[in-house]
């Protein structure tokens, strides 16, 4: 089984952090919206080549704002919702029978936000949940590319057909799916793990 992270095990509202942008800066929710599928430095900071600085300068250049680190990276972080402690207990119990993976498009910035919650709600690491885990700011790699998938099966010699991969993002699933990929689109994730509960 291979796993997203936000919008799956932990809760996410990208228009929060839009929201959060729109009322510090002079830029509507509809361009923010846009800008962040559009402009390159989201990008750039998901898969590594820019670092936390970089992006922050990019982000007020964009803006027209001097926001300070505080402030940019609470907006930023307004996306990350809460981490229902239910779920991970179902992830802990599934990978007593199966393999569990994880690829998250993601960043600095939002990782060590997100350790703060873990460790409110866990005793134990996140990565110990599962057999490994895979963060695009880290690989260098995001989904949907087609040959991200094909090189997480390399890292373990799995074959596509014998996956199955949980995603809230269509896109995503699609680049899954051209790779051979078995996909499975979480629309409520509170439900699917109702359903994954049944093959504990």
């Amino acid at each position: 089984m291979l796993f997203d992270l936000g919008g799956v095990i932990l809760d996410l509202s990208f228009e929060k952090t839009f929201k959060a942008f729109a009322e510090i800066s002079n830029r509507s929710l509809s361009q923010l919206e846009t800008a962040f599928t559009t402009i390159d430095f989201f990008k750039q900071f998901e898969t590594g080549k820019i670092t936390e600085q970089e992006f922050r300068v990019s982000v007020n250049r964009y803006l027209q704002t001097n926001l300070s680190d505080q402030k940019l990276d609470a907006a930023w972080n307004a996306m990350l919702l809460t981490l229902p402690p239910s779920r991970l207990a179902v992830l802990k119990a599934l990978k007593l029978k199966y393999q569990l993976y994880l690829f998250s498009n993601t960043n600095s910035i939002h990782i060590r936000y997100f350790d703060e919650l873990v460790n409110k709600v866990s005793l134990t690491p996140f990565e110990s949940y599962f057999n490994a885990t895979y963060y695009s700011h880290i690989v260098g790699m995001r989904k949907p590319d087609v040959s991200t998938y094909h090189w997480i099966c390399q890292q373990h010699t799995l074959k596509p057909e014998h996956i199955l991969f949980f995603d809230d993002n269509l896109g995503n699933l699609q680049g899954a799916a051209k790779a051979g990929i078995n996909t499975y689109h979480v629309t409520h994730a509170d439900e699917l793990f109702k359903e994954l509960e049944f093959q504990v």
